[in-house]
């Protein structure tokens, strides 16, 4: 309270306008067309993990200037319909099915 009256008592009312606060600088994040559509597909595939979309949408969210809040509400907006429409993991192939395409796919990329 010191600190106010002695500025006012110096500067008269100009002494209490607030000064510019400089804080932590933001990175300017800028993406690009390609990084842009891998991202939103990524936000969309309802197979990938919920943190790589929920990652996804924040990098959009911040290249697209979004605040902090407004990005924390789209998220746990987003979150809360995820949650409310869980399906259970469904199996469509037999494991023998799943160890043969397991196999020819390291026989491609070692290719042996």
């Amino acid at each position: 309270m010191r600190r106010w009256r002695v500025a006012f008592a110096r500067g008269r009312l100009e002494a209490l306008a607030d000064e510019v606060r400089t804080g932590r600088l933001k990175a300017e994040l800028t993406v690009s067309e390609a990084e842009r559509a891998v991202l939103q597909r990524w936000a969309r595939r309802t197979e990938s993990a919920q943190v790589v979309a929920m990652r996804a949408k924040i990098a959009l969210g911040c290249a697209d200037g979004k605040s902090v809040q407004a990005l924390e509400d789209d998220i746990r907006t987003w979150m809360a319909r995820w949650n409310s429409n869980l399906k259970p993991f469904v199996w469509t192939k037999t494991a023998e099915e799943i160890l043969e395409s397991l196999a020819a796919y390291c026989r491609r990329i070692l290719g042996g």
